[in-house]
């Protein structure tokens, strides 16, 4: 849909809501510097906050202040009470804020609408699908996490933890130093319940630290491999450029190396 860019101050349609500006006074202290266009758009919004509006015009305009701001908690509250107001479909406004959250990944008030939305719409399944998507993004962004766990504990039925473990290792396996990862491991094993199977609490522990061994054994791996192939380069640097590099057992040998 193409955006109307006339300052609402001058449609028709909205000739009729008094827009009301941000308070401010005389002298304030670190006074903020508004676009015009976002400065039109936010002046009625409060208008029709103080009238209490809810229509589709009221969708429209909070649509366009989230797009010049998508960190505006007041307005995407409000945009949630009138979707409910209108009886609005809330999975085609799950599907429109697909974009803004992969665009606007690391602002909170994009993943508390979708929360609200879960607790209407209750399809778990496909949401868990588009978080792993938006990992593509950032693998390690706080707010996608946290978003996560809330809608695995929320719904909390055996068949979305099932594979939430396997789904850790893939992530993992990408990066290894993920910390965002581990710690919903952490979450998965020790903080949420215990699973079917899962019982024997010392079993699962040392279960995790054969994991971490494993694990570990393949970094070490990785690392050893990737000194071999700095050796070989460092190695035919010298013999190229007739340069004499300090003993492989040196310090500065060895921190050159990571």
């Amino acid at each position: 849909m193409e955006e109307n860019t006339v300052p609402y101050a001058n449609r028709p349609e909205w000739a009729d809501v008094t827009p009301i500006e941000q308070h401010e006074n005389d002298q304030p202290l670190a006074p903020i510097h508004y676009t015009a266009e976002y400065k039109d758009a936010t002046d009625y919004f409060r208008g029709i906050v103080e009238t209490g509006e809810k229509s589709e015009r009221v969708l429209e305009l909070t649509q366009n202040i989230i797009n010049m701001n998508p960190a505006h908690y007041s307005v995407w509250q409000y945009r949630y009470e009138t979707l409910l107001a209108l009886d609005s479909d809330l999975e085609a406004e799950l599907q429109q804020m697909n974009q803004v959250a992969i665009d606007h990944l690391k602002t909170y008030q994009v993943w508390h609408h979708r929360r609200l939305l879960m607790t209407r719409i209750r399809k778990p399944v496909p949401e868990l699908r588009f978080i792993a998507s938006s990992f593509s993004t950032d693998g390690k962004n706080y707010h996608t996490w946290s978003y996560r766990q809330w809608l695995l504990a929320y719904f909390n039925e055996d068949e979305l933890w099932k594979g939430e473990l396997d789904f850790v290792d893939q992530m993992l396996n990408l990066d290894i130093r993920n910390n965002s990862a581990w710690h919903h491991r952490f979450f998965i094993v020790f903080e949420s319940g215990i699973r079917e199977g899962e019982a024997n609490r010392e079993r699962v522990l040392k279960r995790e630290l054969m994991y971490l061994v494993f694990v570990s054994i393949q970094e070490n791996n990785l690392l050893r491999d990737q000194q071999i192939r700095q050796a070989k380069y460092l190695s035919c640097t010298q013999q190229s450029l007739g340069v004499e590099l300090p003993p492989r057992n040196s310090r500065i040998f060895k921190s050159s190396l990571f």
